[in-house]
């Protein structure tokens, strides 16, 4: 949960902080958010990525956000 939280910050999630984002993803329980990094994890290929990258990665691998128009 730190982690997504994390991200929400970087990303603009919060007040006064704007930058492009990179995740799109809706509110996620604590629940969600492990299946979502164990599905991830499910590779070997992802499993070598710091633990803040795996969530990262996992989260933007479910809700890519749209490039462009």
């Amino acid at each position: 949960m730190g982690v997504s939280d994390g991200i929400d910050l970087i990303q603009g999630g919060y007040p006064n902080h704007a930058t492009a984002p990179l995740v799109c993803s809706p509110y996620l329980s604590g629940k969600d958010l492990k299946d979502i990094v164990v599905t991830y994890l499910s590779d070997p290929a992802n499993r070598h990525y710091s633990a803040a990258e795996t969530v990262t990665f996992a989260l933007e691998k479910a809700w890519p956000c749209k490039k462009g128009p």
